[in-house]
């Protein structure tokens, strides 16, 4: 665990010391602000390493909770609402016997244009439409939560992004896509669309449905997924 900690604190630290220089690209969305997001990050590389079990589900909710209200406009009552629905998400994971930072599995590169190969074009299309929505109006929930002029959008995605682990790991990598240049951010989706879609156990797909379902109910129905 010092090992760990010690390595994510000096890669950090320089990543916020060094950000990207290239011209092409906006700042990140989820920048490294200061001190607290290097050891905040340094202790979940722990986590990821080692188990939860080595921070525990507080430390993990607290994590994931401040950091996104450190990113973003989101006030203090919002906040506490994430971090408590972060932490039943995280005990249920927890009495479910899985780890909640469960990386996707490793697929050949074969394995996964084959897959995407015999998906259903129209699942295809609209689970890109629903990254694209989730993305946008995550962004401007990040940026206006809170205010009653992004009511009810924003409990809905609050509700929606902190439902789950995989809910928010979802919504936490697609959101970045509505502040990249143009020319970049079809990379960026296509890297998600095809995670989403090649997941076996149809967890993430699940997830994004529920979050499209926040983003626009009007346009994406009761957040059920179209049949493959």
């Amino acid at each position: 665990m010092e090992a760990i900690t010690r390595i994510s604190v000096e890669h950090y630290n320089r990543m916020r010391r060094n950000p990207d220089p290239a011209a092409i690209h906006r700042p990140s969305f989820w920048s490294l602000g200061g001190r607290r997001d290097v050891v905040d990050l340094a202790a979940f590389g722990v986590a990821s390493f080692l188990g939860d079990e080595e921070i525990g589900t507080d430390r993990l909710a607290e994590i994931v909770a401040n950091f996104t209200g450190r990113q973003t406009k989101l006030n203090e009552t919002e906040i506490r609402k994430g971090y408590a629905r972060i932490k039943r998400a995280l005990n249920a994971v927890e009495l479910d016997g899985k780890q909640a930072l469960q990386a996707p599995r490793m697929r050949t590169t074969e394995a996964i244009i084959d897959q995407i190969g015999h998906t259903q074009f129209d699942l295809i299309c609209d689970t890109r439409d629903k990254i694209a929505f989730v993305a946008e109006m995550g962004h401007l929930y990040l940026q206006i939560g809170g205010s009653d002029i992004a009511e009810p959008m924003a409990s809905r995605m609050l509700e929606a992004s902190t439902g789950s682990i995989t809910a928010n790991m979802i919504f936490h990598s697609v959101v970045p896509i509505a502040t990249t240049l143009d020319q970049n951010a079809w990379h960026y989706l296509t890297a998600v669309l095809v995670m989403t879609l090649t997941e076996s156990d149809g967890e993430y797909l699940d997830a994004l449905n529920k979050l499209a379902y926040a983003a626009a109910p009007d346009r994406f129905g009761d957040g059920r997924p179209v049949q493959p």
